[in-house]
C-alpha cells in the first residue's frame, strides 16, 4: 500500500535568556524551546565554540506552546492585576487553560511575551484563558513584569509578538558560567538525522 512521504522540515527554535522562574534554575543557562508542523518526534540542540565539532546539549520530546499576539498590550505597573482588555493570542502549537487567582500566585500559567530575541522577553501571569475561535485565545487577569521583567517592559507590545507558556517543553541549556557573553553555535534538528543534517537550524547567540 502506498504511504506518502512526510518530508523532514526545518524546526522553529526560541532560546530565552530568562530570570530564575524555579527552585534549581542555573543561573548562568538560558532556556531554549523548539517547534515543528508537523511534529514527528525528538529534536536535539547541538553546541559548540565553532562551527564544527558539534556536541549533543540537549533533546526536546515535546514542542512548545507558543503563538502570535494579534492585539496590543499596553505597559502597566507591576504588582497589581491588569484588568484592561484581553490580549488575543493564536498559538501555532498546544493550548491554554484558565486557573484561579490562588494558582496564579502559587506560580501557575506563566507565560512569556517578546520580540524573539533571546533576552528581550516580559514574564507574564494569567488566570482567564477564553477560546474564542480555533488555535485563538483572549487572556485576561494578567500580573506583569514579573520576575524583574518590568525593568524592560517596553510601552507597548504590538501585535505580531511572540507568546511562549512557560512549561516543561522549555529547558536550560547546558552552558557553563564561563561561556558568558561568549560567542557559540547551535544547530537544532531531528535527534536521528545528526547536527549535519540539511535540515538543522543554525543559530550563533551570546547569552548575557
Amino acid at each position: 500500500v502506498w504511504q506518502p512521504v512526510q518530508p523532514v522540515l526545518p524546526v522553529f527554535p526560541l532560546f530565552l535568556d530568562l530570570p530564575l522562574l524555579r527552585d534549581g534554575d542555573a543561573e548562568s543557562a538560558p532556556f531554549a524551546g523548539v517547534s515543528a508542523d508537523p511534529w514527528t518526534g525528538p529534536v536535539a540542540l547541538w553546541s559548540a565554540i565553532s562551527d564544527a565539532d558539534y556536541q549533543l546539549n540537549k533533546t526536546f520530546s515535546a514542542r512548545m506552546t507558543f503563538g502570535v499576539t494579534e492585539s496590543e498590550l499596553a505597559f502597566v505597573k507591576s504588582g497589581q492585576w491588569d484588568r484592561g482588555p484581553a490580549l488575543r493570542v493564536i498559538l501555532e502549537s498546544g493550548s491554554l487553560s484558565s486557573a484561579s487567582e490562588f494558582s496564579v500566585l502559587a506560580g501557575v500559567n506563566t507565560a512569556l511575551i517578546g520580540d524573539g530575541s533571546a533576552e528581550n522577553w516580559e514574564v507574564i501571569q494569567f488566570t482567564t484563558a477564553t477560546l474564542v475561535a480555533p488555535q485563538t485565545y483572549e487572556i485576561s487577569g494578567r500580573l506583569r513584569g514579573q520576575a524583574g521583567t518590568d525593568a524592560t517592559m517596553p510601552q507597548i507590545w504590538p501585535a505580531g509578538s511572540l507568546f511562549v507558556l512557560f512549561n516543561s517543553a522549555l529547558q536550560q541549556i547546558d552552558l557553563p558560567i564561563s561561556a558568558r557573553g561568549l560567542l557559540r553555535y547551535y544547530r537544532f534538528g531531528p535527534t536521528e538525522l545528526g547536527y549535519d543534517s540539511a535540515s538543522t537550524v543554525l543559530k550563533t547567540e551570546a547569552f548575557s
